[in-house]
């Protein structure tokens, strides 16, 4: 229990950002579950989590699980850690992108293909922080992002969040809800102004 963890703090392993979460990693719901190292370990300052704060997978065994992110929710401000071989964003300008939004990009089928074009190595992959500026991602107005973020939290919490059934059933709801996350995601330029807009159906 929390008495009992009085002194350590939560540490978001990089293993676990792929193997145990999906989206969101909740200190408030999950605190039982997540990990603790000892308060008297030496941490950087960029390592503490907050809410809205996205971490992602750098370095991994398999191309297919580098570039893994998740959504932080700390509302209680509590201190909690990423770990080593992860990568914190902290979005400055919240009135121009949304973290839950941001997210999702990061999660997409595009944006991950991108990404994993800049992975070296042989038996640990890896991406270069600077290769990530190479990246271009769609910024729609913050009204479009929201809804957004909307749609797609409760498909994902619809689909995510069924475990009975047969595997291929299950395998084709997931599959058909990241073929309409990614729909949603997709954007073109609005020839007047080259400003993003969502793709029609």
């Amino acid at each position: 229990n929390r008495i009992s963890a009085i002194n350590t703090i939560p540490y978001l392993h990089y293993g676990d950002v792929y193997k145990l979460y999906h989206r969101l990693v909740s200190l408030d719901s999950e605190f039982d579950h997540i990990a603790k190292v000892s308060a008297n370990e030496r941490f950087r300052n960029d390592q503490l989590l907050d809410t809205g704060d996205i971490v992602y997978n750098l370095t991994s065994e398999t191309k297919d699980d580098i570039g893994k992110s998740v959504l932080i929710e700390n509302t209680t401000c509590q201190k909690f850690l990423a770990g080593t071989e992860t990568t914190v964003l902290k979005i400055i300008r919240k009135d121009l992108i949304a973290p839950g939004f941001l997210n999702y990009i990061l999660m997409s089928n595009s944006y991950l293909s991108e990404f994993r074009r800049f992975a070296t190595g042989t038996k640990v992959y890896r991406v270069h922080p600077r290769a990530i500026k190479k990246i271009k991602i769609p910024v729609p107005p913050l009204t479009e992002q929201k809804r957004i973020v909307s749609i797609l939290d409760r498909f994902d919490t619809l689909v995510n969040g069924i475990t009975i059934g047969l595997p291929a059933e299950l395998a084709a709801r997931r599959n058909q809800y990241e073929y309409y996350r990614d729909k949603l995601l997709t954007f073109k330029p609005r020839p007047e102004s080259g400003e993003p807009s969502v793709n029609p159906a």
